[in-house]
């Protein structure tokens, strides 16, 4: 009797089903657990650049939608703005005197004017500087109104001249 030495003819193991002799190595269940269980370090990476990606394309859109919202804001004439614009002008006049006026914001509020009042309150040249603003228009009601004080020690009242 002559006994073949191929794998799977005649194994009690490996019946009838083909390639049954061939032994595969199973994985163990200690390696099979660490794959499961944990990302590798690759995939960590590119999880948390996508999410610094969606993450600052967020902060970009918020930060534009902001600066959007603020251009669309109608800003309030102040007063602080016709004081400045008058502080200028009274400090590089040589000649100046108690009295009042009026001017315009103009070509960058249009629609606005102030009234202003200077009134020497000391005798040191101390001088308080009354703002009215008011839309054209509007009538007697203020926008916006302030009072400053501020040192002129050249002042003149009643046609002399005070100061150095």
């Amino acid at each position: 009797m002559v006994t073949s030495r191929e794998p799977g003819a005649g194994s009690r193991k490996s019946g009838n089903r083909p390639g049954a002799g061939v032994h595969c190595p199973r994985p163990s269940r200690l390696g099979l657990r660490r794959r499961l269980r944990a990302f590798t370090l690759l995939e960590v990476m590119v999880a948390g650049g996508i999410l610094f990606m969606c993450l600052f394309a967020i902060l970009a859109l918020i930060s534009s939608s902001l600066r959007n919202a603020r251009l669309l804001q109608q800003q309030k004439v102040d007063a602080g703005m016709a004081a400045a614009q008058l502080s200028v002008q009274f400090a590089n006049t040589n000649q100046l005197s108690e009295g009042s006026g009026s001017g315009d914001f103009g070509k960058w509020y249009p629609d606005y004017r102030f009234d202003w009042e200077l009134k020497q309150i000391g005798t040191n040249g101390l001088c308080a500087l009354e703002i009215l603003v008011r839309r054209h228009g509007s009538g007697p009601a203020a926008e916006s109104q302030m009072t400053t004080l501020l040192y002129l020690p050249k002042l003149q009242q009643n046609g002399i001249l005070k100061g150095p």
